[in-house]
C-alpha cells in the first residue's frame, strides 16, 4: 500500500473527554466506551470544503484520538515563531514545482521523440517547443523563490527543535535537517527531485530522501535512507543546511 503525508493548518483545537466531546457534537457516549478517554476537538480552516457543521464553529468540526494529534500537529504562535507558518507556505511554492517539473520532463521526452514529433505539423511542433522553454523558465523562477525563502529562514530556523512532520516540510523547502544520533555519525538527511516512470507511461516527480556528510565529501556516494520509527515520533529535528 502507497504512504501519504498531509500538512494542515487547525483554526482551534482543544483536549477535552471523549465524553465532553460528544456532549458538544448532542450525541450520548454508547455505553462500554470509555468516558474519560481524551481527545482533540479540531476546527479545520473555514473554506468550501470544510464548512461549518456544528453551531459555534466557522471550520469543519471532528475529533482526533490525544496520541495522533500531538504527533501529528505543533502549535503555531503568529508573531513569536513564524517559522511553521512560512514553511506552509514553502510547501505550496514546493508542491507547484514538483508538478510543473513532472509534466515539463514528459514534455521534454515527447519533443526529443522524432517519430512522435513528426507526426505534427510544423506549426504544432514550434508551439510545444516553446511550450516546453517557458516550462523549464517558469521552473527556474520557483527554484530561485525557494532559494531565498531558505535564506531568510535558515538562521532562525536552525536553532528550533522539530518533530518530523516538520522535519519534512523543511525537506521539502530545500533544507538539510539532522538529529543528535545521525550529526554524531556527521551526517545530515536532504531531499532531491527525482523522475519515476509509472505503469502506463507517464513520467512523475518522486522525492527522494538522501544522506550527506557533514563535511561536503565528494568521494561519498549519497545514499537513501531508511526512516526509522523513533525518527518518526523523536522531536529533536534540526536544520543544519
Amino acid at each position: 500500500m502507497d504512504s501519504y503525508i498531509g500538512v494542515k493548518i487547525l483554526k482551534s483545537a482543544e483536549l477535552m473527554t471523549v465524553d465532553k466531546y460528544n456532549s458538544i457534537r448532542g450525541w450520548v457516549t454508547p455505553s462500554g466506551e470509555d468516558k474519560e478517554k481524551e481527545v482533540y476537538l479540531v476546527e479545520y480552516e473555514p473554506s468550501v470544503d470544510n464548512e461549518s457543521n456544528l453551531d459555534g464553529y466557522e471550520g469543519y468540526v471532528s475529533m482526533s484520538p490525544k496520541d495522533i494529534f500531538e504527533s501529528s500537529y505543533s502549535k503555531l504562535v503568529l508573531g513569536v515563531n513564524h517559522y511553521n507558518f512560512a514553511l506552509y507556505h514553502e510547501l505550496r511554492v514546493q508542491e507547484e514545482a514538483e508538478a510543473l517539473f513532472g509534466k515539463m520532463y514528459s514534455l521534454q521526452v515527447f519533443v526529443d521523440n522524432d517519430e512522435l514529433m513528426s507526426d505534427l505539423t510544423e506549426e504544432s511542433r514550434g508551439l510545444l517547443r516553446k511550450q516546453l522553454l517557458s516550462m523549464k523558465s517558469y521552473l527556474s523562477i520557483l527554484n530561485n523563490r525557494m532559494a531565498g525563502f531558505k535564506d531568510v529562514l535558515e538562521e532562525e530556523a536552525s536553532a528550533i527543535p522539530m518533530n518530523f512532520g516538520e522535519a519534512v516540510d523543511a525537506l521539502r523547502s530545500g533544507s538539510g535537517v539532522s538529529r543528535p544520533s545521525y550529526l554524531r555519525e556527521d551526517v545530515y538527511l536532504y531531499m532531491e527531485m527525482g523522475a519515476i516512470t509509472n505503469p502506463d507511461g507517464s513520467v512523475s516527480a518522486s522525492p527522494i530522501i538522501m544522506l550527506a556528510p557533514m563535511d561536503d565529501d565528494e568521494d561519498w556516494d549519497f545514499p537513501e535512507i531508511d526512516i526509522t520509527s523513533e525518527d518518526i515520533l523523536a522531536e529533536d529535528w534540526l536544520i543544519v543546511a
